[in-house]
C-alpha cells in the first residue's frame, strides 16, 4: 500500500479515534491499525486504511504512535504479568490475608510485632485492641470524655512507629483504643485490632483474594 501524505487524508472521512495532528497543523480522527519503525497505518470513517510516514506527524503523535502495541498483542503480553510484581514495582507492599466466608484478618507488624487485624470497611479509624497495648510496647493516651466506634467505647489512643511488614512499613495515623467487647468471643481472640475505611482508602488498598494478599502503598 502506497504511503500517503497526511493532507492527502483530509478529503477522506475519518472515523471516531484519535486526533492526529501533521506538523503542517492539519488534524484528522484516526486509529491506529499497525505500525513500522518508520510508517503507521491508520483507518478512516469509511473503512480505508492508509499509511502515513511516522516522522511527518507532531512530535506527540509521533511518541504516541512509536509506543502504541496492537491490542491483541498487548493482552497476550500481560497475561504473564504476575499481579504482585506491577503492584511491587509502583511501590506497594504486601500484607497476609487469611479469612473464611464472613470475616478477612490481616497479619501485619506493629512497632516491629506481629499482630492480626480484621478487615472492616466501617472502621473509619484504626483500632487496636486495649489488651493488645503491652503487646506491641504501646502507651495509651486516655481520653477525657468516652466515645464510642462501631458500638466500643472507645478509652484513648496511641499513635504507633511503624505499621507493616518486615521488609515495608509506614508511620500510621493516630489509632483508637478500644475494648472490643461488642466483637464476638472467637473473633476478639484472634485479633489484636481493626483497619478498614479511610485507612484501606488513604493506602490505596489493593485485596488479591487469590493470592491472599492485601497491598498497602504509604
Amino acid at each position: 500500500m502506497k504511503t500517503v501524505p497526511l493532507l492527502m487524508l483530509l478529503l477522506a472521512g475519518v472515523i471516531h479515534g484519535r486526533e492526529f495532528t501533521g506538523k503542517n497543523g492539519k488534524k484528522i480522527d484516526a486509529e491506529i491499525v499497525s505500525r513500522t519503525d518508520t510508517q503507521v497505518e491508520l483507518k478512516l470513517k469509511d473503512g480505508k486504511t492508509v499509511k502515513v510516514a511516522i516522522n511527518s506527524l507532531s512530535s506527540a503523535d509521533q511518541l504516541y504512535v512509536k509506543t502504541w502495541e496492537d491490542p491483541a498483542a498487548k493482552a497476550e503480553r500481560l497475561k504473564g504479568i504476575d499481579l504482585g510484581d506491577v503492584l511491587a514495582a509502583k511501590g506497594y507492599f504486601a500484607l497476609k490475608l487469611e479469612g473464611g466466608d464472613k470475616e478477612m484478618i490481616v497479619t501485619a507488624m506493629i512497632n516491629g510485632k506481629e499482630g492480626k487485624f480484621l478487615v472492616d470497611n466501617g472502621a473509619s479509624v484504626p483500632l487496636i485492641k486495649q489488651a493488645s497495648l503491652e503487646k506491641f510496647g504501646l502507651t495509651m493516651t486516655a481520653v477525657p470524655a468516652q466515645g464510642q466506634a462501631g458500638g466500643n467505647t472507645v478509652i484513648g489512643t496511641v499513635r504507633p512507629k511503624s505499621f507493616g511488614s518486615e521488609e515495608d512499613s509506614f508511620a500510621p495515623p493516630e489509632c483508637y483504643v478500644l475494648t472490643l467487647e461488642h466483637f464476638p468471643k472467637n473473633v476478639l481472640d484472634l485479633i489484636d485490632g481493626v483497619i478498614g475505611g479511610q485507612f484501606l482508602v488513604d493506602h490505596s488498598a489493593v485485596l488479591d483474594y487469590s493470592a491472599k494478599k492485601l497491598w498497602l502503598k504509604e
